[in-house]
């Protein structure tokens, strides 16, 4: 990537296209699809796939809170953990657009964040619920003996 793209696009006057390598964000975004984003200085809503940096590292993951300060609270939706609340002025912007293979899709529609955040958090529940179930079956199985 040239220097001048690369300026264009933090400035928000490009838009940047990146392949993504993990499957933090699955079945949503796959290891391979492509997301096309835009630096954006408008405010986050509950549900969206926004792009982050975390020291030299960018992360594409979905916002389930936003404080009135403008941190939000992000979750992969194959994660079982959040990222905690990150601040505003690490936010780089919204994902428009994903790529499979040859068809790009716009990405952010209401029924797609409202789909997105039912699926990630009901993987966490389902989660959490299934590590609390086997405690209990250890701690009787204990008894037990």
């Amino acid at each position: 990537m040239t220097w001048r793209k690369r300026i264009l696009e933090t400035a928000g006057l490009e838009a940047a296209l990146r392949e993504i390598a993990t499957p933090s964000m699955s079945p949503t975004i796959r290891p391979g699809d492509t997301i096309r984003f835009r630096r954006n200085r408008r405010s986050p809503h509950p549900g969206e796939i926004w792009v982050f940096h975390r020291g030299p590292q960018h992360i594409v993951h979905r916002i389930l809170w936003v404080r009135p300060d403008g941190s939000a609270l992000f979750k992969g939706d194959a994660c079982h953990r959040t990222d905690g609340f990150i601040p505003r002025r690490q936010l780089f912007g919204p994902v428009s657009e994903i790529r499979r293979g040859d068809r790009w899709r716009p990405a952010n529609r209401r029924r797609d964040r409202l789909l997105g955040l039912t699926y990630s958090l009901t993987r966490t529940a389902a989660y959490l619920a299934a590590r609390r179930i086997f405690r209990l079956g250890k701690r009787l199985a204990a008894r037990v003996e």
